[in-house]
């Protein structure tokens, strides 16, 4: 068989232009984790429970382990009045497009009388369309 260059070339090129499904996965989790990081300083408990698949959600970190998606808000929430100034501020994340994971290095402001500032490792399991399976967190 034998093919034009042109039809080869347009062929190519064609091909070049069309993003790859781990591009589009990995923006997908990149955005949906600046989201729930942009929710989550805004201590917004309802956009909050918007961020999480509708009921069987969980939670760990190093104080609690929460199952379902009302009690995971609900830790948050009463993380949110312990620390009313409380915020996160994101440092490199490391999409995972194959298993729909992003790991978040994250730094904790208390914003308390001490500037307590917390190292964390977030470790987000996600749907295919950016909703939070699990969100697991480890002190560094």
């Amino acid at each position: 068989f034998f093919f034009p260059f042109s039809t080869v070339l347009k062929s190519f090129m064609m091909a070049c232009q069309q993003e790859p499904a781990w591009s589009t996965k990995r923006r997908m989790l990149i955005g949906a984790a600046e989201n729930y990081f942009k929710i989550w300083n805004s201590h917004d408990l309802k956009q909050l429970e918007a961020t999480f698949i509708a009921k069987d959600a969980t939670l760990m970190d190093w104080e609690v382990s929460k199952q379902g998606t009302k009690e995971v808000v609900e830790a948050n929430g009463n993380i949110f009045k312990k620390f009313p100034k409380i915020e996160i501020i994101v440092g490199n994340v490391h999409p995972n497009f194959k298993d729909c994971t992003i790991v978040c290095e994250i730094i904790v402001k208390l914003n308390d009388d001490k500037n307590t500032e917390i190292k964390v490792v977030d470790i987000m399991e996600m749907t295919s369309d950016g909703k939070i399976k699990a969100l697991r967190a480890y002190k560094m």
